[in-house]
């Protein structure tokens, strides 16, 4: 997964992004104001986003990403945070939070959000395919992130090739997706 940071105090910026990286994932910046940002959203597939970027709250920049389709979830250092009602749905966690943490909310935004496009595209029911997909990779595979990783990999994989495919036979074409990322893919997976 690729996750933007959005944090401009450089050290908890750099902190962070060694810590998403020494869990395997990628970052996209991290970038010390919105407008930095915002010219890279499109190479991002999740983010993390500081609610103060200076003296600018970055709701304009979680607007984007939603618009975008790219989950997000929200830190702060600050008690007492007010966010806007179009975002109360949004995760908000109070630093300092650990960086597993992080990023096992952005994976579960990642894999509802990919859930939802597959319900969009007319698979019925995608949140029992999604939930019956992470089910036997983690038989399948001991380390648990290895398996949400894998399966989103095929949730990619198949939402780029989704409109020629049988809605019907979803569940079929899915654990077949998820039998090949694991027969050729496994270990770029591995923490």
């Amino acid at each position: 997964m690729r996750i933007m940071i959005v944090e401009n105090k450089h050290h908890s910026a750099s902190d962070m992004a060694r810590e998403i990286r020494a869990c395997g994932e990628s970052v996209v910046g991290p970038f010390p104001s919105l407008t930095q940002a915002a010219r890279h959203l499109s190479q991002a597939d999740a983010a993390i986003l500081d609610i103060w970027i200076g003296a600018d709250q970055c709701f304009e920049m979680a607007d984007l990403l939603a618009l975008a389709g790219i989950p997000f979830i929200f830190v702060s250092g600050l008690k007492k945070v007010t966010l806007p009602q179009r975002h109360t749905h949004i995760e908000l966690y109070s630093k300092p939070i650990g960086v597993p943490a992080l990023l096992n909310a952005l994976r579960t935004e990642f894999l509802t959000s990919l859930s939802h496009s597959l319900e969009r595209s007319g698979a019925e029911p995608a949140k029992t395919l999604v939930r019956d997909l992470l089910a036997s990779a983690r038989q399948r595979i001991s380390d648990t992130t290895a398996a949400e990783r894998i399966v989103e990999s095929v949730l990619h994989r198949a939402l780029a090739d989704i409109e020629t495919r049988r809605r019907d036979r979803m569940a079929f074409w899915l654990h077949d997706l998820l039998d090949q990322e694991i027969r050729n893919d496994y270990p770029r997976h591995l923490n």
